[in-house]
This record gives structure tokens, C-alpha cells and sequence, in this order.
């Protein structure tokens, strides 16, 4: 069953070159969070995300589920752009 999804859609969910920028609280001025992330999870994969804090990995599990807003790039889920979702 995980090669036939797999291969209907690609991969489960697909990031292609994510940007997310932030504003710092109380100012107009924008850091950049997350900076060019892609990655590719199949059915069935297990996906940690690990870094040090403050290196952005809220920021993409955020954008990632569409729970959060990412500046440029591509999420996927089952094929679909989910900045169209909505």
C-alpha cells in the first residue's frame, strides 16, 4: 500500500524551498526564520526535526500544518498545494 500512494501522489508531504520571516515583536523590522528548508516524507516515514533554539524548527512545523504563514516556497500534502487550502 505505501509504494501505490507513493507513487499516485509522490510523497505524502513535500516542502520545497521554504523562507519564513518574522517580525520582531514591538518593531516594523523582519528576520528571517527559515531559509531555503525542503524535504521530501513517503508514507509510513518517521521525520524528527532537531536543531539548536531559536533555529526555526516551530516556525517550519508551523508552516508545515498550515498553522502558521511561510514567506515563499511550496508545501504539499497528498499532492496538494496547501497555500491554496482555505
Amino acid at each position: 500500500m505505501r509504494e501505490s500512494m507513493e507513487n499516485a501522489v509522490g510523497a505524502l508531504l513535500e516542502v520545497d524551498r521554504l523562507t519564513v520571516q518574522h517580525r520582531r515583536p514591538g518593531s516594523r523590522e523582519r528576520f528571517l526564520a527559515v531559509d531555503g528548508v525542503s524535504m521530501r516524507i513517503g508514507a509510513a516515514e518517521v521525520v524528527g526535526l532537531v536543531g539548536e533554539s531559536g533555529s526555526g524548527k516551530t516556525s517550519v512545523a508551523m508552516a508545515v500544518t498550515a498553522l502558521g504563514v511561510h514567506t515563499s516556497g511550496t508545501v504539499r500534502l497528498l499532492g496538494r498545494d496547501l497555500s491554496s487550502v482555505g
